[in-house]
């Protein structure tokens, strides 16, 4: 897991590194899913990069209810808890549609 002391970018386009930083995600995960096409990107420049809303809403299925209920979070850690709760739920969905 990536460890930085940098916060998450603020802008809605995401490199690989920031995406798993985002998602709490190893780099090599995250390509898997850009790779398979599970994580929306686009190529800018030769690079991916991966938009920020289409990343919460297709990927994270987070929706603006959501979102707000997450803002209004004072805890950081429960704010942490409700993303990671949301990419095991992605992914379970994910896992369950292939087969």
């Amino acid at each position: 897991m990536i460890k930085s002391d940098k916060h998450t970018a603020n802008h809605n386009y995401m490199t690989v590194r920031e995406t798993s930083e985002y998602l709490r995600m190893p780099i090599p995960t995250v390509y898997y899913h850009v790779n398979k096409g599970t994580i929306p990107t686009i190529k800018l420049g030769g690079r991916w990069r991966i938009l920020r809303h289409r990343l919460n809403s297709e990927f994270l299925k987070i929706t603006p209810e959501d979102q707000s209920v997450i803002k209004q979070t004072i805890d950081d850690y429960e704010f942490i808890d409700a993303i990671v709760e949301k990419v095991i739920q992605a992914i379970k969905s994910k896992v369950l549609q292939s087969y």
